[in-house]
């Protein structure tokens, strides 16, 4: 029986270890430890919405607007260029909705779903040129 490889020198997660090799990444992945670290705090102590507007907020709104810029600067994006989501469904859904809305007619649209198709519109060539960017860089 093979194990998964180690990678940065992490230790292979003990849910990995003796059982057959897990492909089905799509759904859970094990959590880095230092993520796990990092994240503490806020899954202890400061745990507050930080889309609310209480004194809970305070620390993870923080929290949040620096990993925003610790990605960003990471990616060679800007911060409000990001969307940070809760899985992967709801990404899709998010990437689906906004091409969608980003290409059919808006007659008989909600006003604000218009004007963040048309903001979509607007923005779409400069997120297509550094998707390709991307891809090109590899």
């Amino acid at each position: 029986m093979r194990h998964p490889v180690q990678r940065a020198g992490l230790p292979t997660p003990s849910g990995l270890r003796g059982g057959p090799i897990n492909l089905d990444y799509n759904a859970t992945t094990p959590v880095d430890p230092r993520v796990i670290e990092a994240m503490r705090p806020y899954l202890t102590t400061h745990f507050g919405n930080p889309s609310s507007s209480h004194h809970y907020a305070e620390q993870p709104r923080r929290a949040l607007a620096s990993a925003r810029q610790q990605v960003a600067r990471l990616i060679g994006a800007a911060p409000d260029e990001l969307v940070f989501t809760g899985n992967g469904s709801e990404a899709d859904s998010l990437a689906i909705h906004g091409t969608i809305s980003a290409h059919r007619p808006l007659t008989a649209v909600h006003p604000v779903r218009r004007a963040r198709a048309s903001d979509l519109r607007e923005r779409r060539p400069r997120l297509i040129a550094l998707a390709r960017d991307r891809a090109r860089r590899g």
